[in-house]
């Protein structure tokens, strides 16, 4: 049994001023994992689609995707996406934060299933805070 390597390759961020079709059609998975605009687009409103996220606000914008994998012997296993999205500071929130919020999804390649989504919540809302905590996956949805 070998040993494997956690790859993680962070996708360049995408100016704001993009339109959520075009940032998508930007973000180039990393070699050896295909995916498609339109699964790319399924991700993402999966992502959107989280009560969580609806409940904090109706205003998220897509920002970026990342990939994570294990290293072997014939190149990369793909395993995750990192959905990651963001509200301007002028987005209507319970809260308001001088420079917005960000919410970060996981989503399991292979079963297209989300396993874990950090966004801000009425319990756990740091404004400049990077992780907010995972949440439970039985209460994502």
């Amino acid at each position: 049994m070998g040993i494997g390597i956690c790859v993680i390759t962070t996708v360049i961020l995408l100016p704001p001023f993009l339109n959520p079709k075009t940032r998508i059609g930007k973000i180039h998975p990393p070699n050896g994992l295909v995916i498609s605009d339109d699964e790319k687009q399924k991700l993402v409103d999966e992502s959107l689609n989280i009560t969580g996220i609806q409940a904090w606000s109706n205003q998220w914008q897509f920002s970026t995707m990342d990939f994570s994998g294990i290293s072997n012997k014939t190149g990369t296993d793909w395993k995750y996406v990192f959905v990651m999205l963001h509200l301007s500071p002028d987005a209507k929130t319970p809260y308001s934060c001088d420079t917005g919020w960000n919410a970060r999804i996981e989503i399991d390649l292979d079963t297209k299933k989300i396993v874990n989504a950090w966004y801000p919540t009425m319990q756990d809302h740091e404004c400049h805070g990077i992780t907010l905590g995972p949440i439970d996956v039985k209460n994502v949805k």
